[in-house]
């Protein structure tokens, strides 16, 4: 893959911003890697390959909680099997529904005045 340089003009506390999270994240080794993670990332929200939210502050607490115990790598591991245990849950409840109607049918008698 070839690469081409480019030049970015942005405001100084934005940069100053910036250069805190590089300090702050051992995956990003410098800016030039920021400014490439940040536009992948943002041309996958646009395929719509990733969803953004936003969380309330004391959820997140509580998912900092699950993350800093070691259980999870990542606040979005932690949603993800959130939402698969969400989804298990709300097909299970959707069986049972079917199978109760399945079982009030055959159950259901009709009686001649």
């Amino acid at each position: 893959m070839t690469e081409e340089r480019a030049t970015v003009r942005i405001p100084a506390e934005l940069l100053k911003r910036i250069d805190e999270a590089v300090e702050d994240d051992i995956n990003i080794a410098n800016r030039s890697h920021f400014f490439r993670v940040a536009a992948e990332e943002k041309l996958q929200i646009q395929k719509g390959e990733y969803i953004i939210a936003r969380i309330p502050e004391k959820l997140r607490e509580l998912l900092s909680i699950d993350l800093n115990s070691g259980y999870y790598n990542s606040i979005d591991d932690i949603i993800v099997d959130s939402l698969r245990v969400r989804y298990n849950i709300e097909k299970q409840r959707e069986k049972l529904i079917e199978e109760y109607q399945e079982q009030d049918a055959s159950t259901l008698q009709v009686m001649s005045k």
